[in-house]
């Protein structure tokens, strides 16, 4: 099923909506986030990917119908649904929203003008888990620093979050989401940044994410937990091949040893099993990953990378995790 609009301009934004079995009053409030923002109706897109719902959402969304397109397709994950809106937006931006979640429409006009005047091919801003903690000082201040992608990936603790970023259809080139895979953003994320020569960042917040029980990120199945942390791994060792064949070994390996840190920590609390973490830590010796190297990249890092080279049993670095890294970050 397919419900489209016929734009002879090209929208400035396309917003790529994905759904799977959504409650359709979150599904509308975020599509009516999205209608709520300056834009006017030619110079947006919003592209609803259906992947795979028991029911459609849109007998409850008739109403909205003529203001999106509509996908529907066989239930693939979300990487597969984001890639199926890739192929079919037609902006100059990108910007992917999940379903379940909002955009903060007085917060992101501000993103737009910016896009608007200064031509950024990447925006990267803050987000909130409390609409009534929406950043009204940074709002007023307006502040955004310019870069270059592999400098802000260089300087800065990176959110992978791709919700959390707007920027040009072009600088993807051939990138795409890994289909099969939990946190796809942790690998297409810093790929992205890479490629974006003109960027600015904000912590102007302008993305509300709901947590929401049943989540992906929310599910505590003991198999579930297994695959993340397998799937992260794999993505640990997919990063750091890119940052060893290419001229980015002080930029992308930050990145990747941040990651390693975030992973011995998951393997420790998460998994059940208690010797996941004993097992998870000699992959990562076998590859060179771990102990982590010292760097000041932040004092919790610098804590975790010490610790690393301790020759101490798993328990007493369960116990350093908890006092140094109690949020898991």
């Amino acid at each position: 099923m397919e419900i489209e609009l016929e734009n002879s301009l090209r929208p400035v934004v396309s917003f790529v909506v994905t759904d799977y079995n959504l409650p359709t009053t979150l599904l509308r409030e975020c599509l009516e986030s999205i209608f709520a923002l300056s834009l006017k109706a030619e110079e947006r897109e919003v592209i609803l990917v259906d992947d795979g719902s028991d029911l459609s959402p849109m007998n409850d969304l008739a109403d909205l119908a003529e203001n999106i397109h509509y996908y529907r397709k066989p239930n693939g994950g979300l990487s597969s649904a984001r890639n199926y809106g890739i192929e079919r937006a037609q902006g100059e931006y990108l910007q992917f929203v999940d379903g379940d979640d909002r955009i903060i429409a007085t917060n992101y006009d501000l993103i737009i003008n910016k896009l608007r005047s200064h031509q950024f091919n990447l925006i990267a801003f803050g987000h909130t888990r409390d609409l009534q903690k929406t950043g009204g000082l940074a709002r007023r201040m307006q502040l955004f620093w310019g870069t270059y992608g592999n400098h802000y990936l260089r300087d800065h603790n990176v959110s992978a979050a791709v919700w959390g970023m707007v920027f040009r259809r072009d600088v993807l080139g051939d990138l795409r989401f890994t289909d099969g895979i939990f946190h796809e953003d942790e690998e297409f994320t810093p790929l992205l940044l890479l490629r974006a020569e003109h960027m600015a960042h904000t912590k102007i917040k302008a993305y509300y994410y709901r947590q929401r029980e049943g989540s992906i990120i929310n599910n505590a199945n003991h198999e579930h937990l297994r695959k993340r942390l397998a799937d992260y791994l794999n993505i640990i060792m997919r990063l750091r091949q890119v940052a060893d064949r290419n001229d980015y070994n002080n930029v992308l390996h930050r990145r990747v040893n941040q990651m390693v840190m975030d992973f011995v920590y998951n393997s420790i609390v998460l998994p059940e099993d208690p010797t996941f973490s004993e097992k998870a830590i000699k992959v990562l010796r076998q590859n060179g990953l771990f102990p982590l190297p010292l760097r000041c990249y932040t004092w919790k890092y610098l804590a975790f990378a010490l610790t690393s080279r301790w020759k101490i049993s798993i328990r007493a670095i369960r116990s350093l995790v908890s006092i140094y890294l109690p949020s898991g970050k």
